[in-house]
């Protein structure tokens, strides 16, 4: 069951990675983990001590909401706010500042196609508008989509990554041996999605997950016992819907939801599947023949009549006929660009009134398999707030012993501060309760 199928059943009855690393199982001295611009958890020698029955070998956690690149995982329709706003924020500037990204796609949102249809759009109107040079904020799939398809159109690009690495909210991670994706997982709807051609163009291995909902999740109670689904709570679909979102339900616009369940999700058939090697590699096409620079956080935009101007945070500046804006919603709504002159009133109203979701993850490997073998495992009993801990995604099927706990909304926001001692003993104590 992945997001899309997340959606099936849940109108009527709703509407009636961060700073992470892999750690050893035993209790070791952690040295500090440095990454530019990430809040750091882990404290110079702070030890992890978890007891636990289960043979537990290391982890990896995201913490979406504390990101300063993204500030939250993906978009929705908040209550209160409407497609239109979509449209307002997404609409360019004098056909010199322009927005790209899964937030401003106006037929679907929070999705990697989402993202990356809207920057091929926004590069064809930026070539139909004559603009020669164009410098591109962020490298995730809709700027690396932009700067390609400018690129091969003759336009000068050049893009400004504030990470390390490109990708964006795309972010394959291997330190523990297996390819496991802190952000996207899902090609969702194979059949016409521009993805499953840039997989194909890489030979990238699919493997279909979740598309039989009724085969692919079980529920357990606290003693390893499976939960009928006539006697499954009845929360859990508020679970369910909150990790499809990244909201609890009442953050949003029901009857847009309720209505526009394909906006979410867009309209392409064919099941939905995961990349085991990693989704990192279907981007690798779309970042040859442009300049890059990453570590290069942009604080500000400046535009008039005859260009733009990308001001880094470290002063220096960078001008061009037209600058495309591929940041997260959150990162707008945190503010932490500067535009001169500043957004029109209807723009900032959209950005305060759409939301920002989140949905963090901790991957858990073991020694070997003690779980179902089902895709996904909800956990409903386990003496934590609702929403923590509840739903694992299941990775035996790809080959690797590891289990992802999905914590969405308040859940996530709610752990965003514990210490990853604290996080990894909960999970695991979740486990123990249904397993140990």
């Amino acid at each position: 069951m992945d997001r899309r199928d997340f959606m099936l059943g849940i109108g009527a009855s709703v509407g009636s990675g961060f700073m992470d690393w892999p750690r050893p199982a035993q209790a070791i001295a952690v040295p500090q983990q440095k990454q530019v611009g990430i809040e750091n958890f882990i404290a110079d020698a702070q030890a992890i001590n978890v007891q636990t029955s289960l043979p537990f070998r290391g982890y990896i956690r995201t913490n979406w909401s504390k990101d300063p690149f993204s500030c939250g995982a993906y978009s929705h329709i908040a209550k209160g706010s409407s497609i239109e706003d979509v449209v307002i924020l997404g609409t360019p500037i004098d056909e010199r500042v322009f927005f790209a990204g899964e937030a401003v796609n106006p037929n679907y949102q929070s999705t990697v196609h989402a993202a990356y249809e809207s920057g091929t759009s926004t590069a064809d109107a930026i070539i139909a508008a004559g603009r020669q040079s164009v410098g591109i904020v962020g490298a995730g799939a809709a700027g690396l989509a932009a700067a390609q398809r400018l690129h091969d159109a003759g336009v000068k690009v050049q893009v400004f990554e504030a990470r390390d690495r490109m990708g964006g909210r795309v972010w394959t991670d291997r330190r523990l041996g297996p390819a496991l994706e802190k952000g996207a997982a899902f090609i969702v709807g194979t059949n016409g999605n521009p993805l499953s051609q840039l997989a194909d163009n890489v030979a990238a291995k699919r493997v279909g997950f979740g598309i039989d909902d009724a085969e692919n999740d079980v529920v357990i109670d606290r003693d390893g016992q499976e939960i009928s689904r006539t006697a499954r709570p009845g929360w859990l679909e508020e679970v369910t819907l909150s990790n499809a979102m990244g909201t609890d339900y009442t953050n949003l616009n029901l009857e847009h939801l309720e209505n526009n369940q394909e906006h979410y999700f867009g309209n392409y058939t064919g099941g939905n599947v995961v990349l085991p090697n990693g989704y990192d590699q279907i981007l690798g096409p779309l970042q040859t023949g442009y300049e890059v620079k990453l570590n290069a956080i942009v604080g500000r935009i400046a535009y008039n009549n005859s260009g733009a101007e990308i001001g880094l945070n470290d002063n220096s500046l960078h001008s061009f006929d037209a600058v495309v804006i591929t940041v997260p919603l959150g990162v707008l709504k945190a503010g932490k660009i500067i535009f001169d002159p500043v957004l029109s009133e209807d723009k900032i109203g959209a950005i305060k009134r759409m939301g920002m979701g989140t949905v963090d993850k901790l991957f858990l490997m073991f020694d070997e398999r003690f779980w179902y073998d089902a895709p996904w495992i909800y956990t409903p009993d386990t003496d934590l707030p609702r929403g923590q801990f509840n739903l694992w995604m299941t990775h035996h099927t790809l080959g690797t012993n590891v289990l992802a706990a999905f914590n969405p909304g308040k859940a996530a926001h709610d752990l965003a501060s514990e210490t990853d001692a604290a996080i990894v003993e909960k999970a695991l104590r979740v486990l123990e309760l249904a397993y140990g």
